[in-house]
């Protein structure tokens, strides 16, 4: 098959199991970080970096989103960009999500042509478009594993790192403009997507690339400036340009991130474990941010304050979500890794592996997708151990070929399993809240959900998050607070139908909502007039 059709294929692939699997099940935000990057879809798909901070804006304070000096989302634009895309044009954001990992199965298959036979790069990128068909998840909380049935990330973030790998060898080999102009659209999408790791990988690269321009006998100083410095500049430069104006937009500062900022106001735990400590804890408006911050994230800081936790900790981490998700049932062909990184090329990647890896050995955690830098080198490793064992043979027996066979059929067998699994798993309560909003909105008119938590409350299950334009918005998702400033509250939307819901209470229904007169905490004076027909 000729290299583009290879392409073309993976990603055609990887597009037909996304939009299967979302059949199966609809795709809903479950974790904080989903919500977090559906304002940003709503705020790009509006045509705004930023929306200006609500006059109500303490009752719409939630996890990872910036009220002040801006309302957005905390993380960088460019999986909110992706998905912003699938709403605008789409009407759905998800299909950003699809589109993303379809973009990034392709690119593992054209970063693999670079760097293996092309026969074997066509059955990464099918590999790859599999993939996220297999991690779709066997219960609605593992839906993280799957970048394309969640809106967390993960795609943009993979298409940048296979763009920088797949140009490493064909730039050290013979420069060309369109190779350079990739490997410039793989560093934009790493810087604003994971940052962090993005800028590790892309030191091994620059550092991979300059050795070999070095050593080569047939590289000129010109050649690589005309080829390759000076058409990277030409995306590089406006690129950085627009990520300066973005932060100045919203922190007022070219180089401080909106992610720094809410870290700021929000967070006491330091990212690394070893050597710094947690800052004052600050005073927060809501109890159930207090308890996720100074409970959850605090304990998860102090786990690792001694050597046993600290392994303990990790050891799930690393061996636990990064091996079943990257490796699952390819594992036979990390057999031959010790015979597959005796190349050159192959050891890179190896050690671009190990690069990401080992920074998370001293920080808070790490999931799946703040490895997708890496994804194609991952690849790489597994159809390299596919190659290897293809020509084993024990004593005159072919044995390679039926491993990598069995290899096939357990990935195979592990989609139609997620496949079955995802068919059948309810959407728990992420589902609850769609459907409520969905009955307010079928019912006409404008509303707003006041949200009492229990004192049991899980913190991981938030239901007060809110479309860029709150005003706009048929159903609103505000915190109850107290009387004071309920009343605040519900004079500036006098407008809409108050309701009361307590996601905690056995019951779970939605109430009307009449605000007291007396101060302290609100309650309801009326008992329920009406429950929604469609939430039991």
């Amino acid at each position: 098959m000729i290299p583009w059709a290879a392409v073309l294929v993976s990603g055609l692939a990887s597009l037909l199991v996304s939009v299967s699997f979302s059949a199966l099940r609809e795709p809903l935000p479950f974790y904080h970080d989903e919500f977090s990057y559906l304002l940003a879809a709503d705020t790009f798909a509006q045509g705004r970096v930023s929306n200006p901070t609500h006059p109500c804006w303490e009752h719409f304070e939630s996890f990872h989103i910036l009220q002040t000096p801006r309302y957005v989302s905390k993380y960088p634009p460019a999986q909110g960009l992706f998905l912003a895309f699938g709403q605008r044009f789409a009407g759905r954001p998800i299909v950003g999500a699809w589109l993303g990992v379809a973009l990034g199965s392709a690119a593992v298959c054209w970063m693999l042509q670079g760097w293996t036979r092309p026969r074997w790069a066509l059955l990464g990128g099918l590999l790859t478009a599999f993939h996220h068909g297999i991690h779709s998840g066997i219960d609605v909380t593992s839906t993280i594993y799957s970048w394309s049935q969640s809106f967390w990330g993960g795609g943009p973030a993979m298409i940048g790192g296979a763009l920088l790998f797949g140009a490493l060898p064909r730039l050290a080999r013979r420069p060309t403009v369109p190779t350079s102009l990739g490997l410039a659209i793989g560093l934009v999408l790493l810087a604003n997507s994971r940052p962090f790791e993005g800028f590790l990988v892309a030191l091994l690269a620059a550092g991979t690339l300059l050795v070999l321009w070095v050593r080569s006998r047939t590289l000129t100083a010109s050649t690589i400036i005309a080829r390759v410095l000076i058409p990277a500049a030409v995306v590089l430069v406006p690129c950085v340009a627009a990520m300066a104006f973005y932060n100045r937009s919203i922190t007022g500062s070219v180089t401080r991130m909106p992610y720094s900022l809410y870290e700021a106001a929000y967070n006491p735990v330091p990212i690394f474990t070893a050597w710094q400590r947690p800052s004052p804890m600050p005073e927060y408006r809501h109890d159930t941010i207090r308890d996720f911050f100074g409970g959850w994230v605090l304990d998860q800081w102090s786990q690792q304050q001694t050597l046993v936790g600290w392994w303990r900790y990790h050891r799930d981490q690393i061996l636990g979500w990064l091996w079943r998700f990257y490796v699952g049932p390819l594992v036979i062909p990390f057999v031959a890794i010790p015979f597959v990184i005796r190349r050159r090329w192959n050891a890179v990647a190896a050690a671009a592996c190990l690069l990401l890896i080992v920074p998370h050995l001293l920080t808070i955690g790490i999931q799946p997708h703040y490895a997708a830098p890496v994804f194609g080198c991952v690849m790489l490793l597994i159809v390299e151990g596919l190659r290897q064992i293809a020509v084993s043979r024990y004593r005159s027996f072919r044995v390679g070929p039926a491993l990598v066979a069995v290899t096939l059929i357990m990935a195979l067998a592990k989609l139609g399993v997620a496949a079955h699994a995802r068919a059948m798993t309810p959407s728990g309560w992420t589902g609850d809240r769609a459907r409520i909003e969905a009955s307010l909105k079928a019912r006409g008119g404008r509303h707003l959900i006041i949200v009492r938590y229990g004192t049991d409350h899980n913190v991981h299950q938030e239901w007060v998050y809110n479309r860029a334009d709150i005003d706009s918005a048929r159903v609103v998702w505000a915190r109850d607070m107290t009387a004071r400033k309920n009343a605040s509250l519900l004079n500036y939307f006098r407008d809409r139908t108050i309701w009361l819901l307590d996601p905690d209470d056995d019951a779970g229904r939605l109430t009307r909502y009449t605000s007291p007169s007396s101060e302290g905490p609100s309650a309801p004076l009326s008992t329920v007039q009406r429950d929604l027909s469609s939430h039991p």
